[in-house]
């Protein structure tokens, strides 16, 4: 089957937004073969594309003629490492009668050509899709990114989108470079996405995950894949950056570096945090969790402001609070930072459980603390 593609087109994007894109100026006819895909993934946003994915094929089966997921073998984790949990993109795969198959290495992956894909899709896999088995493929591969490339190109560009506080973001579909990750040619920008002021992670990746499906959608259909030097649009506005993965350290507090509004930010993005604590055995870690500004805390505000104010910063006190539906007071846990105070509502010592402040503050003696003063940086 042959199809003709525009020299110079106005496309409708998946939002019902009218861009213009330009392509390179020359007449062309393309063979469309009906297409046997291999789709690597993991994650919640891999489930947006495969859903759609999935719900084009079966409207269309003259253009999707297989569909595959591929994913990692599930790990043990938890505690004794007893709990085996499948990623989410097999669990939809399952419950929808699509074929799932496993893939650890290179040769793992080289071995699927023996499927004859003829296009790769990859969402979040987290490894590069090797060239050998990309050149046995017909169409090559592609990627649905979650940034507008070449902005925040690498393994993180949710978080570090809300973490830099971007106004907007958006999705990227790319073709698979053969040896780095998000080199490939741009097929597909989607219109900016506004991030709110109070935007999750979890928020943001349904909301771009959504988006990226719809994307992904309209390359398949129009098999803008099929020749991807005829469908790069001539510019972008969008500057390289980079967004390398989130390390272990990013999660710790530096009392000298980080505001208030900051540390809210990171706890926000990045879930628990963590502080160092100086003991008569060594310094230990404290995974701080369920953290708040503590100047929501009114009563203590009020009633205790000579002890707050006395705080050093990087030093923690224990007070009374009410929130005014409990007759009995709870023990809470304050910390004081640049331009401010934060509150953990659990707190977890280095080998034990998580705590109440309550029971954190009786445990310090028997856990060598002689002080409530935490390392600063």
């Amino acid at each position: 089957m042959l199809a003709k593609r525009p020299i110079l087109g106005s496309l409708w994007n998946p939002c019902g937004q009218k861009h213009r894109l330009l392509y390179i100026a020359r007449s062309y006819s393309i063979a469309k073969s009906p297409l046997r895909i291999a789709l690597f993934g993991t994650d919640n946003f891999t489930v947006h594309s495969l859903k759609a994915l999935h719900r084009y094929q079966l409207a269309n089966p003259h253009v999707i003629e297989s569909l595959h997921v591929i994913t990692r073998t599930p790990k043990p984790s938890g505690r004794g490492l007893k709990v085996v949990k499948e990623a989410p993109s097999a669990v939809y795969a399952f419950e929808q009668d699509i074929p799932v198959l496993r893939a650890e290495t290179d040769s793992d992956i080289v071995a699927l050509a023996d499927h004859g894909y003829n296009l790769a899709i990859a969402v979040s896999y987290g490894k590069l899709i090797p060239a050998q088995f990309l050149s046995q493929l017909t169409y090559g591969g592609i990627n649905v990114h979650p940034s507008l490339l070449p902005d925040l190109s690498g393994a993180a560009p949710l978080h570090r989108a809300l973490l830099r506080g971007y106004d907007t973001t958006g999705v990227t579909v790319q073709t698979l470079h053969p040896t780095k990750f998000d080199r490939g040619k741009i097929l597909l920008h989607s219109p900016e996405v506004h991030i709110a002021k109070n935007e999750t992670l979890q928020s943001l990746e349904s909301k771009l995950g959504e988006l990226g499906s719809e994307c992904l959608v309209t390359v398949v259909d129009e098999y803008r894949f099929a020749d991807p030097d005829l469908n790069v649009p001539t510019a972008t506005k969008y500057s390289p950056s980079y967004a390398p993965k989130i390390q272990p350290k990013e999660k710790n507090i530096n009392f000298t570096k980080h505001s208030l509004s900051q540390i809210l930010l990171k706890h926000r993005i990045l879930g628990k945090l963590a502080v160092f604590q100086p003991t008569a055995d060594g310094v230990k870690r404290i995974i701080l969790d369920n953290i708040i500004d503590a100047s929501s805390l009114a009563d203590v505000v009020t009633n205790e402001k000579a002890r707050l104010d006395s705080l050093q910063i990087g030093e923690y006190d224990f007070f009374k609070h009410s929130d005014g539906n409990s007759k009995k007071a709870q023990t809470v846990c304050i910390i004081r930072v640049q331009d401010g105070f934060i509150s953990p509502f659990l707190l977890v010592f280095q080998g034990y459980s998580p705590q109440t402040a309550a029971q954190f503050q009786k445990s310090l003696r028997k856990r060598a603390v002689t002080s409530k003063q935490l390392q600063v940086s």
